[in-house]
């Protein structure tokens, strides 16, 4: 069994399509070659979605980090803010 681990930071991205289509790519790679790999993708992704985190609202980056993680069978770890009020 492999254990694979990625963190990534992406607070300032502005192409969260590219990011989230690189990852895909990746993951769709290692787990044929290898499939009981366990993967694991840490990060400050910076979105907003309302499924998670009871957000207000949705914007894109979200729908995509949404979409990500149900195309992966991924789970939400840390359900609740993760910042310090102001």
């Amino acid at each position: 069994m492999m254990h694979i681990r990625w963190f990534v930071k992406t607070a300032n991205s502005s192409d969260y399509s590219k990011f989230f289509d690189y990852l895909t790519s990746k993951v769709e790679h290692i787990l044929p070659l290898n499939p009981s790999t366990e993967i694991s993708i840490l990060g400050d992704f910076n979105v907003h979605h309302q499924l998670w985190l009871s957000s207000p609202f949705t914007y894109h980056p979200g729908e995509l980090a949404f979409n990500f993680a149900i195309l992966h069978d991924l789970e939400q770890l840390v359900h609740y803010p993760t910042r310090i009020p102001a």
